[in-house]
């Protein structure tokens, strides 16, 4: 893992604002339901805009370069809609901060964290 790089990630997505679900357009903003060309929305869009001219590929195998985790890390830390039930776009920069944070510590991709949290309220 590239800690360096999942960590600036943290902290840039976490000063995003979190744009609404109508997002879809080019805006600077977080919103984990939205990865279209050219627009950094999402974890993979910001990690993509953070090093655009590092990496090879496109997509999941492009972000698990760019923060030297493995495919299936990628994969779940862009669509957590395996270990989660919540709408994409009201995953906040916090909460995916949070996420990735929690990564760097344990290794592992766990959207429950957010779960817990939201379960909290």
């Amino acid at each position: 893992m590239n800690l360096e790089r999942l960590e600036k990630l943290a902290a840039t997505i976490e000063k995003a604002p979190h744009v609404d679900e109508t997002y879809r357009g080019r805006a600077r903003g977080f919103n984990m339901d939205t990865w279209r060309c050219k627009s950094v929305a999402c974890i993979g869009g910001w990690t993509e805009w953070l090093w655009p001219k590092a990496g090879r590929g496109w997509g999941i195998e492009r972000v698990a370069g760019l923060l030297d985790i493995d495919r299936p890390q990628a994969r779940e830390l862009c669509y957590p809609g395996d270990q989660i039930e919540v709408r994409y776009c009201l995953i906040t920069p916090a909460q995916a901060a949070k996420v990735l944070r929690n990564l760097i510590q344990t290794g592992q991709v766990d959207w429950q964290i957010i779960e817990e949290e939201r379960a909290g309220e």
